[in-house]
Order: structure tokens, then C-alpha cells, then sequence
């Protein structure tokens, strides 16, 4: 899962301030079978809000997750560092079956998820900004994220 997050939301050095990144972002990446998107938030205030999708597939099952993070973020030269405080999963589909739709599923997913997203920080390495594109890593498994 940390993965995907990073893919969400990894060199040039580029000088940026936090007034550069801030705005509403719409981010994509694509690794391997898996893509990812992304509706990006970056307040002046140093906090994020970030609605994802997920989709592909995962030892052979198709997967499908939504949901919803808050967190902060502060910007570093060209780093980007993320740390969630609050996570919210709206769906998770495997093979078409809705976990979410079962109560404790749900349940079990939200602590799961809370737990280690809410433990996990991210360092992205912006390697693209202009006023209206953001980048973070290179090639293929780039995000790149348009401003909304």
C-alpha cells in the first residue's frame, strides 16, 4: 500500500517554496497493471486533502479502492513530505465483491488502513513544477498531476 500511496501523490534539484505546490491538483500514475488517481489538495496552511482511486490487479485479483486522506505536508527544496492523520476508505472492491458493504470488513479495512497510513510518511521527489503541471519521480512510474 505504500507504494500506491507514493504513486499517488519519487531527480532534478528544483527550488520550490510551499506557495509553489499549493492549489487543487489532479495527479495520475501508472505501475505496472495498477493506476492511480488522484484529486490533490495542497492548502497554504501546510495540510492536504486527497480523494484516490486505485485500480488493477494484485496476486491475480482485480482490485478497487477508494477513499479519502487528510494529513499535513511540509516542502523541502524539491521534497515533498506527506504524513496522514486521518484516512477514510469509501470502497474496496476485490473481484467485484464490495468489502465495504460487510460491517466488519469495514471495520477490520478503516483500523487496518488507519493504522498504517496514519504510521506512514511519504517523501516525494518533485522533479517537474511549473503553474500548471507538478511531476514527482521519472519515466514510466511517474505522477504527474495537472492543476484543477
Amino acid at each position: 500500500m505504500r507504494i500506491l500511496m507514493i504513486a499517488a501523490l519519487a531527480a532534478l534539484p528544483l527550488p520550490a517554496l510551499a506557495a509553489d505546490v499549493v492549489g487543487n491538483w489532479a495527479c495520475t500514475a501508472q505501475k505496472g497493471e495498477t493506476s492511480v488517481t488522484n484529486a490533490l489538495n495542497l492548502r497554504k496552511n501546510g495540510k492536504y486533502t486527497s480523494d484516490i482511486n486505485i485500480t488493477g490487479t494484485s496476486q491475480g485479483a482485480a482490485i478497487d479502492f477508494s477513499g479519502s486522506l487528510k494529513g499535513r505536508y511540509t516542502l523541502d527544496g524539491n521534497i515533498l513530505t506527506t504524513t496522514p492523520t486521518k484516512v477514510k476508505p469509501t470502497s474496496a472492491k476485490v473481484n467485484g465483491t464490495d468489502l465495504m458493504q460487510d460491517k466488519t470488513l469495514k471495520a477490520t479495512i478503516e483500523q487496518q488502513l488507519s493504522a498504517q497510513m496514519s504510521a506512514m510518511q511519504g517523501q516525494l521527489s518533485i522533479t517537474e513544477l511549473t503553474d500548471a503541471t507538478m511531476v514527482f519521480g521519472s519515466g514510466d512510474g511517474a505522477t504527474r498531476c495537472t492543476q484543477r
